[in-house]
């Protein structure tokens, strides 16, 4: 469980069911509030609403309209701090190596063990907030 003050919100970007339906689950079990997006397009929309800051992103690596770049590109103009996680059906160190040199911030594949999932969960967290703090802090400077 993720001890600290702001609840942590996760949108979850996928088209397909798999791999992501059962991470909705298993976010449930650590009390992370998620939404969904199935395109980017809508995660685009999403990042960009005024009123919805999520921490984290759990993004599939193919979508319809797209693939986890775009994904990473959108959460980088987010107006929030954001960190995006790829998860894959399976581990191809190609993937895995340009989603960590291309600024995501983990990399995942089910099935999703709860105390891994809880140790990426506080490093985001942790990370997100933090930057979060420094961005605010920056900008009444």
């Amino acid at each position: 469980m993720i001890s600290q003050k702001e609840p942590i919100i996760a949108l979850l970007v996928y088209s397909d069911e798999s791999p992501l339906a059962g991470l909705r689950v298993a976010l449930a079990g650590q009390s992370v509030e998620t939404y969904r997006a199935r395109t980017c397009q809508h995660t685009r929309s999403f990042l960009g609403k005024a009123n919805q800051h999520p921490h984290i992103v759990f993004t599939d690596t193919a979508l319809a309209d797209g693939a986890w770049t775009d994904v990473l590109a959108a959460a980088g103009e987010a107006q929030s701090a954001v960190d995006v996680i790829v998860v894959s059906r399976w581990l191809g160190m190609k993937v895995y190596v340009d989603a960590l040199e291309r600024g995501a911030f983990d990399f995942m594949t089910p099935p999703f063990e709860v105390p891994e999932l809880n140790h990426v969960l506080r490093r985001a967290a942790h990370d997100v907030l933090a930057r979060r703090v420094s961005t605010s802090m920056a900008a009444s400077a």
